[in-house]
């Protein structure tokens, strides 16, 4: 951000590059998805230290959690810019506050490996399922994972993303139209899916990340 303009506008820099709206596999290769990984890490490092000043809030509550930081709480391919195949650019910080990085970490690879069942991947574009398992390897190695988030990863996924369906459930029950249209489309009950899905694979998602 640059700043605001006369008219009380932000002003904004352009990333040049293709946001795709999946997990497609042209676009998240095996590459890419380490290099998401790295970004990410990059990110996490970059912040870790940031407080706001005296007198500023976030709009949203932090999450708390034994060690936080600024999380972008919603990364996923359609809020990231790749070029040439390679992610450049995170977009979209409307959700950013404290989170434990487990928060980001689970959500990114929920989104980008992608864990969901095989109808989920094909609705990401792949002709036939990756292998989720040395995919989600593949991502926390590059980010770095420690051994104590990899084995709180599959518990602290399932709880992320029963946040997510049950937090757009309750802004489309406040009535904010964005969500009504996402609960009218049944993004909740495939969320909900997809969690079923990690449910059933804890013992070999644990393995992979082992």
């Amino acid at each position: 951000m640059l700043g605001i303009d006369e008219r009380g506008r932000e002003v904004l820099t352009y990333v040049p590059g293709e946001v795709p709206h999946r997990a497609r596999p042209q676009i998240v290769t095996d590459r890419a998805l380490d290099e998401v990984g790295r970004l990410l890490r990059r990110f996490h490092d970059a912040v870790l230290n940031f407080e706001l000043p005296a007198g500023i809030r976030w709009h949203h509550k932090p999450i708390p959690g034994p060690k936080t930081l600024v999380c972008h709480n919603d990364l996923a391919p359609r809020n990231t810019v790749f070029r040439d195949g390679r992610p450049v650019a995170f977009l979209d910080w409307d959700y950013a506050h404290p989170a434990p990085p487990l928060w980001d970490v689970v959500h990114a690879a929920w989104q980008f490996v992608p864990l969901t069942d095989d109808a989920g991947c094909a609705r990401h574009g792949w002709p036939s399922p990756p292998d989720r398992f040395r995919r989600l390897r593949t991502f926390c190695d590059a980010y770095g994972l420690t051994e104590e988030d990899r084995l709180g990863f599959v518990k602290f996924a399932v709880r992320r993303m029963e946040t997510t369906a049950c937090g757009i459930e309750a802004l489309a029950a406040a009535r904010k139209p964005a969500f009504e249209r996402l609960v009218a489309a049944g993004i909740p009950m495939m969320i909900r899916m997809e969690q079923e899905w990690i449910e059933r694979h804890a013992e070999e998602l644990d393995a992979a990340l082992g």
